[in-house]
Order: structure tokens, then sequence, then C-alpha cells
């Protein structure tokens, strides 16, 4: 018997997700100065803590209306 069982990619890909949502559920939970303050250390200036919001969200957003489409066909199928 085989115990090396191979995950499939879709299987990795849905738990790396989860961890990603649980992630952000809990960084949503947080005081907004506390992110705001991540990222000016991250970044080192408003204006670069502001920037890197805003790829977050344009990311976010384009991930979330692609997944609409895919789960809209494949209800359809």
């Amino acid at each position: 018997m085989n115990d090396n069982v191979t995950p499939l990619p879709s299987e990795l890909h849905a738990a790396a997700s989860r961890a990603v949502d649980e992630a952000l559920a809990e960084l949503a939970s947080m005081p907004a100065t506390a992110r705001y303050q991540v990222d000016l250390e991250r970044f080192g200036t408003p204006e670069k803590a502001l920037k890197a919001v805003a790829v977050r969200a344009r990311e976010a957003q384009a991930l979330l209306e692609a997944a609409k489409e895919i789960a809209k066909q494949e209800k359809e199928e």
C-alpha cells in the first residue's frame, strides 16, 4: 500500500485558499488603525501604504469578479 499520496493541485489550492480566507477574516476584524500602521511600516510612507491597499483592493475585486463568473458558468452547465 502506498502511504505517499500526493494531493491534487485543486486540493492544495483549496487548502491554501482556506488559510488565506481565515487570515483575511482575522485581519478584517482588527482595527483599521493597526492595519494602516502595518502598511506604513512595511511600505515606508503614507502614499505607499495607500497604494498598497489600493493594489490589494483591485486584486481582490478582480479575483471576486472572475470567481463569480466561473461559478455562474458552472451553474448554467
